[in-house]
């Protein structure tokens, strides 16, 4: 993953808590660190590797990945929901053969909102982590009010 924090970030943009980063609406384009920050603020998230390739990992498990030949993240996401971000907005959410028969999408980065990309890594997390890291986060989310 340092080979992606390496990439030049565009101008003026600066990463933000991912906590905060997430409640900002509006604001399209998200940077590989912010996704990255976002990822790892997640219970039991941690740097790994998947198929030999850099990605995020919840507790030993695939979580997320940046996929260098597409030049976007892939994320998961359940058919019904993948299939309204597909038919809903084609410019920021898109598949390949490859990931046609998988609950993943690929995001455009620089097209997505950083508030979608956290409410889908929160329901990747929830859907398949622990009851205790699911726990964990609910503890953080009431400690942040």
């Amino acid at each position: 993953l340092a080979e992606y924090l390496a990439m030049p970030r565009r101008a003026k943009t600066r990463a933000k808590p991912a906590a905060r980063a997430a409640r900002s609406p509006g604001k399209r384009g998200v940077s590989w660190r912010q996704a990255l920050a976002l990822a790892l603020s997640f219970p039991g998230v941690r740097e790994g590797a998947s198929y030999g390739q850099p990605a995020l990992l919840l507790d030993g498990k695939f979580f997320s990945r940046f996929n260098q030949k597409e030049d976007a993240l892939v994320v998961h996401a359940e058919e019904p929901l993948r299939d309204a971000l597909l038919a809903g907005k084609p410019d920021v959410y898109f598949t390949t053969d490859h990931y046609r028969n998988y609950p993943a999408l690929l995001v455009r980065l620089p097209h997505a909102q950083l508030s979608e990309l956290a409410a889908l890594y929160e329901a990747h997390f929830r859907a398949h982590a622990t009851k205790k890291r699911v726990a964990e986060l609910d503890a953080r989310q009431r400690g942040r009010r």
